[in-house]
């Protein structure tokens, strides 16, 4: 498959997001969803341009800006100053599904069909389904990325945080304490993924670490 094909298919799927977290909205007599929609819309906008105008040069950029926004994390968590002191130790899954693609040092990325670096696991959970806290602790991020999508970042105290990214709808606010296997949000397909699945990251002072070692798979 081409790198534009690539494109189409993230384009196409973002669509079909927006679509069907609109639908439930209806569903459930409001909606409620309105801005993180109008949000994943431009992103979709913003793919659609870069897909008619220099295509190799969008993939440089955007390879670029997936460097920079894992970067810009990593120094976010490092100068943070947790108190946070209620966490288990013991994680349990964020999600059902399949391990569709684990932490690696080297993977073809879905989109770019360069070879890099994979942060986090990628689970192969259905759209809408609920996203659980994997222990207790403290919304530090809740809010888009343009790579990562809707995002939730949770502080679990001793320099270990979590990491939650393309979700469909965000539940929790920054602030928010939570319990191991509260709902903080439901798995969609923003940002840069091709189809509905949850990312997952871990985290130690900011720096990766292997999901593997933390959740049961």
């Amino acid at each position: 498959m081409t790198l534009k094909n690539c494109v189409k298919k993230l384009i196409c799927g973002v669509v079909l997001v927006v679509m069907a977290t609109c639908v439930a909205g209806l569903f459930s007599g409001s909606i409620v969803l309105a801005d993180q929609n109008d949000r994943n819309k431009e992103w979709r906008e913003k793919l659609e341009k870069a897909a008619e105008d220099d295509f190799s040069e969008f993939i440089v950029q955007q390879e670029k800006e997936l460097d920079n926004t894992s970067n810009q994390i990593e120094q976010e968590l490092k100068i943070l100053k947790s108190s946070y002191i209620g966490a288990t130790g013991v994680m349990i899954r964020p999600a059902p599904g399949p391990i569709t693609s684990p932490y690696s040092k080297t993977k073809v990325h879905p989109v770019f069909g360069a070879v890099r670096p994979h942060n986090g696991t990628d689970i192969g959970a259905p759209h809408g389904h609920e996203i659980c806290a994997v222990d207790n602790g403290i919304v530090i991020y809740a809010d888009w990325r343009d790579n990562y999508g809707w995002t939730t970042i949770l502080d679990h105290g001793n320099g270990l945080t979590t990491l939650y990214a393309h979700q469909s709808k965000l539940v929790v606010n920054i602030g928010d304490e939570v319990v191991k296997g509260d709902v903080i949000g439901y798995v969609g397909s923003t940002g840069y993924s091709t189809g509905p699945h949850l990312h997952f990251e871990v985290r130690r002072d900011g720096e990766l670490r292997d999901p593997y070692h933390y959740i049961p798979y």
